[in-house]
């Protein structure tokens, strides 16, 4: 599946096109095109439903209203911004959400000691602002960005303070005296300590390329289950980049060298199978080496007579230049490869944001089944071409032929993952946008009052604590007391014209759905989960019933009382469609009247 951006000399969409006008060819085989479909923002979606009216505590998941645009995510990434680009950031994030026409679907994640959800997805300007200013995006420093940023500080001081000394003590391929060979070269104090500074830098990169790595991974699994494109933009003011040898280093650095290709690739290929198009923004804007500052109390003198000053200054420059160099070669890998974009050396992020929402307003989605079939984790090149002159083409270039239904994949393990995840899973995660696919009534009562857990009940939930605890980062402590439950008593009924009921050869109607209930608390943790599926046998007698009153379930669901929301699913395990909807926590008073979500 590709989605297709085709813009014009002027950087606008070109709407109009059909699917004679596309050819495609996967490493230079042609691919026959079985589906296409042009999205248009200007061409508005059809007008929600109107719900009916609803006694207290029952829910329905018809849209309250039309569902515009794509699906956006704001990932505000505080792990790999300095602190002085991050106050920027924040105002020209919340000059945008100010400005948004679009009003489109967006959620906003933060990226700091781990990835949270600020605000799940909504189509509120106002919601989101609360969001963007509320604590959870406010500005703090990264412990590992910290480190990086002293240690490049210690390498600078070095090669101003100690520049006699750097020229004295013995450099690469010149043994001190006594020494037979290379490795027996002893380090000057000045070198040992550069060493052992760069050791650390190395170590620190290491640790926020995981950590962001892991966090995008999580973004692509949370959009699996959503149809669709789906766009990421991503503000941050660092980026993944490799180290590469320094022959000039006065020791040997080959463990200092350090290579994120596999990682990421691993990551976009997850990416892709989700149909998310990252949109990389470098939110530090126009860059200008630190040397050249005027807060800085070193700048280059270029010129002649090769001190070591003046070769330690131009070291500096090329170093910069091509830390540059890496990283936006980074923003451009991953924002081609998944179909999106990369913006950098620019102080206008908001026209970025809009651009990446403009993309996935308007594009074009076409469809093809490859005609090599051998699916051995090899890459596969997808080249689109069209039939017009003058016009840009953004998609997904690249893709690995993993075999998703054995699980065996090639060189890459990120798309092998994701089948584990269920679509259902995927559709039940706190802050995903509601599925509409089946439509469903559901109402929940509490039964009786909050009572301790049981010992059978405490093993349920241990899984669900056991993970909590694995999210935040800390070790996994039982609770020495039984948590609290409230019961519930969800009652469902679906529309029985959506589901697939087959009748078997003694005329029997067999429905294949799983009802699912999750429970979390407001900073989006999972407390609980339960699942039922039901493979029924409705005889003919009674299909009437089922299709003049839906399909009836009962669910009950003990879910501990700190609960501030419930996710309530149903799936067509025939169709493999999905409905879902949430019911805040605490339930409202009978007295008055549930609104429909």
């Amino acid at each position: 599946m590709l989605d297709v951006v085709v813009r014009d000399a002027e950087d606008k969409p070109v709407a109009g096109l059909a699917v004679h006008d596309f050819s495609v060819t996967e490493d230079g085989r042609p691919q026959t095109i079985l589906h296409f479909d042009a999205h248009n923002a200007a061409t508005p979606g059809p007008p929600p439903l109107r719900p009916p009216a609803l006694p207290a505590h029952t829910y329905m998941n018809l849209p309250a209203a039309q569902e515009n645009g794509p699906l956006t995510v704001l990932l505000y990434d505080l792990l790999n911004t300095p602190l002085e680009s991050q106050l920027t950031a924040h105002q020209q994030v919340v000059d945008f959400v100010k400005a948004n026409p679009a009003k489109s679907r967006t959620a906003i994640f933060v990226l700091s000691d781990r990835l949270h959800l600020l605000e799940g997805f909504t189509d509120s300007n106002e919601t989101l602002l609360a969001a963007v200013n509320g604590k959870g995006a406010a500005s703090q420093s990264s412990p590992s960005l910290q480190g990086a940023e002293s240690s490049a500080g210690v390498k600078q001081n070095l090669a101003d303070g100690g520049a006699d000394a750097m020229a004295a003590a013995p450099g690469p391929g010149k043994p001190a005296p006594g020494a037979t060979d290379e490795s027996a070269i002893p380090l000057s104090p000045i070198d040992m300590l550069a060493r052992a500074e760069a050791l650390e830098a190395a170590a620190l990169l290491d640790q926020r390329v995981v950590a962001t790595l892991e966090a995008l991974d999580q973004i692509a699994r949370f959009l699996s289950a959503v149809p669709g494109r789906k766009n990421l933009v991503w503000l941050s003011g660092s980026f993944p980049a490799g180290i590469a040898p320094d022959p000039d280093a006065p020791f040997n650095g080959n463990d200092l060298v350090r290579a994120y290709s596999g990682k990421l690739k691993e990551t976009a290929d997850l990416l892709n199978a989700s149909q998310v198009a990252v949109y990389p923004v470098d939110v530090r804007g126009l860059m200008v080496n630190p040397m050249y500052s005027a807060s800085s109390d070193h700048t280059y003198q270029p010129g002649s007579g090769g001190s070591s000053r003046q070769a330690a200054d131009a070291k500096a420059v090329q170093d910069y230049a091509q830390q540059q160099t890496a990283e936006q070669g980074t923003m451009d890998l991953i924002g081609e490869r998944t179909g999106g974009r990369a913006f950098y050396n620019t102080n206008a992020i908001g026209r970025a944001m809009q651009a990446a929402i403009a993309d996935g307003s308007n594009y074009y989605s076409l469809e093809y089944a490859p005609t090599n079939g051998n699916y051995d984790g090899s890459l596969r090149r997808i080249k689109v071409s069209l039939d017009r002159s003058g016009v840009r083409l953004a998609y997904r270039r690249t893709y690995f032929a993993d075999d998703l239904a054995s699980g065996r994949t090639g060189e890459t393990g990120g798309a092998g993952s994701a089948p584990a995840l269920s679509s259902l899973l995927g559709a039940m995660q706190f802050g995903a946008p509601s599925a509409h696919e089946i439509i469903f009534a559901a109402h929940v009562d509490p039964v009786e009052s909050p009572a301790p857990a049981t010992q059978e009940q405490m093993n349920a939930l241990v899984p669900f604590l056991r993970a909590a605890s694995r999210n935040e980062h800390k070790e996994f402590v039982p609770p020495l007391t039984p948590v609290e439950l409230q019961r519930y008593a969800v009652r469902y009924a679906v529309l029985a014209k959506q589901l697939d009921l087959r009748t078997t050869r003694d005329n029997v109607f067999t429905p294949d759905l799983t009802f699912a209930v999750l429970a979390f608390d407001s900073n989006g943790v999972t407390l609980m989960g339960i699942q039922k599926t039901i493979r029924d046998a409705i005889p003919a007698s009674r299909i009437a019933e089922v299709e003049r009153d839906g399909y009836r379930m009962l669910l009950a669901a003990d879910v501990p009382v700190n609960a501030s929301s419930l996710r309530i699913a149903v799936r067509d395990g025939r169709t493999g469609r999905i409905g879902t909807l949430e019911v805040r926590l605490p339930l409202p008073p009978l007295a008055a009247r549930a609104s429909p979500h």
